[in-house]
Order: C-alpha cells, then sequence, then structure tokens
C-alpha cells in the first residue's frame, strides 16, 4: 500500500512539476528571475536583436506578454502588410497564437518559418515552439524531433536543452535529463538547479539531488510546486521533520490545488516514522 502511494506521489508531483516549467520559457522576460541562464537567447532577447529591422515587433509583442494577444495580432495585421513575406513576421505571430493557446495556428506558421526562413536563431525558436507544443499535446515523439532538430540548428541553445530535459522527465528518463542539465549547473539558474535536483530525486540519487538543491536560495524554493517536489526529495531522504514544515503551508491553505498530494506525503511521512521509530525501539 505504502508503495503505491509513494508511486502515485511522485507521478502526481512530476506532473505538476512538468506542468509548472513547460510553459515558462517562450513566456519568461530577460529580468524574470536572477540568474537567467536563458536571458541571452529568450524569444524576447531575439526580439530586441530584430527590432532595429522592424520597430515596432517589440511593442507589439509587450501585447503578448501582457495578455492582450488579439490586439497584438491586431497590430501586426495593420503595420505589417508589407512584411507578409517576412519570416520574421510569422514567427512572431506564431508566438503570439502559442500565447493565445491556439496551437494549430501556431503550427502552421512555425512551419512556414521553418520552409522559408535561412536564420538559423528563426529557425531554432519556431523548432522550439513546435516541440513545445508537441509537448503540451503529449505528442512526445514530434516534441522530441523538434527539440533535436533546433539542436541540430542550434547547438549552443540552453532553451532546447532544458525542454529537451522536461520533456525526458515527462517521458521517466531522467537519466536523459541529468545528461542534458548537467553542463547548464554552472549557469547557477534557480530553474535549472530545482529541475537538475528533481531529475536526480526521481533517479534516486539523493546525495546528488542534495548537492544540488543546497546552491539554491530559499526565497527560490518558496511557491507550491517547488516545496512540494522539494518535500518528496526530504522524504525520501528522511529529512522528515524538514518535509513536514515545508508541507505545512501547503496543507493550511485549503485553497491550494496541491492540498490532496500534500496530505498524501504527509501521510507517507509520517508512516515512515512510525517505521523508523519501531526499528529503533523493537519490541
Amino acid at each position: 500500500m505504502k508503495r503505491i502511494l509513494l508511486l502515485r506521489t511522485l507521478n502526481l508531483i512530476l506532473f505538476i512539476f512538468i506542468s509548472s516549467c513547460s510553459s515558462k520559457k517562450e513566456q519568461s522576460k530577460n529580468k524574470s528571475i536572477h540568474f537567467n541562464a536563458f536571458a541571452n537567447e529568450s524569444y524576447h532577447s531575439f526580439l530586441l536583436s530584430s527590432s532595429k529591422e522592424i520597430p515596432t515587433l517589440e511593442q507589439t509583442f509587450d501585447h503578448c506578454y501582457q495578455g492582450s494577444i488579439d490586439d497584438a495580432l491586431m497590430v501586426f495585421e495593420k503595420k505589417f502588410k508589407t512584411l507578409k513575406d517576412h519570416s520574421l513576421y510569422y514567427n512572431h505571430v506564431a508566438h503570439c497564437f502559442y500565447m493565445k493557446k491556439d496551437f494549430p495556428k501556431a503550427v502552421f506558421f512555425s512551419k512556414y518559418v521553418l520552409s522559408s526562413s535561412r536564420n538559423k536563431i528563426e529557425k531554432s525558436s519556431s523548432l522550439n515552439l513546435l516541440g513545445m507544443i508537441y509537448f503540451i499535446q503529449n505528442r512526445f515523439g514530434l516534441s522530441l524531433n523538434s527539440f533535436n532538430q533546433g539542436l541540430e540548428i542550434n547547438p549552443k541553445s540552453k532553451v532546447l536543452r532544458y525542454n529537451l530535459a522536461l520533456l525526458h522527465l515527462r517521458m521517466n528518463q531522467p537519466q536523459e535529463a541529468i545528461n542534458l542539465l548537467n553542463p547548464l549547473e554552472e549557469n547557477k539558474d534557480p530553474l535549472i538547479l530545482y529541475t537538475l535536483g528533481f531529475a536526480y530525486t526521481i533517479s534516486k540519487n539523493l546525495n546528488e539531488a542534495e548537492r544540488v538543491f543546497s546552491k539554491i536560495a530559499q526565497e527560490e524554493m518558496k511557491n507550491s510546486d517547488r516545496l512540494l517536489t522539494y518535500s518528496t526529495y526530504l522524504y525520501l531522504s528522511n529529512h522528515l521533520n524538514q518535509a513536514k514544515n515545508n508541507l505545512a503551508p501547503l496543507i493550511a491553505d485549503k485553497t491550494n490545488p496541491h492540498q490532496p498530494d500534500s496530505l498524501i506525503l504527509l501521510k507517507l511521512i509520517k508512516s515512515k516514522e512510525l517505521s523508523l521509530q519501531t526499528e529503533k525501539n523493537p519490541k
């Protein structure tokens, strides 16, 4: 019974973890985290470098970031009628449709970029976007092909490497994720470190998980997704009191969507405490 509960908890936490991470790479701007290893190659950064060529693009894309996606698409339509043959136009439109969750249109325009652009950043950005869409749709084979093709075109891309690692975690292949993330550890990006620590936890390499988690500042671990997954590591490594302390705010908050999973993990912690106590003081 305990094993079934643990497997269920790990699977739920894996799903929560992937869901919380997988939507961030295309939406986070340069200033979103202290050590952002992705800043120099984020889509927003690419947009800034391209805005000399098409000056209004940055302002228009900001509409997408602010949630006014229909407004952004309308501005695209009005301002860029003369740019309909420019692949950069379609790249931006694809990203806006992605943010709107209109995936068929995002796929259509991304594929147009792939067939029309010679720019490796545009092409790798479109392949990353396709990989993300297929990931969300659970079409893992297509997602894997897209990320790998993107890395062939742009092998130094941290974004593609990170997203491919997330995909391997989603496919329950933690060692492949570890191999992809290890070269990025030196960037000290909390998101990379957190993901790598989680991969080590899933693979039951708890010493490496502890080494990686210890590099992350406490304030970076406060959101509910991270607290729950970190508490799972603490449970597996027998840091039971610390795990319970981390779970306390998640359990107290009845509006927290992770409260049921936190309660399951707390049940496992208490069961383990009882087992350890029995081993210490056998009758």
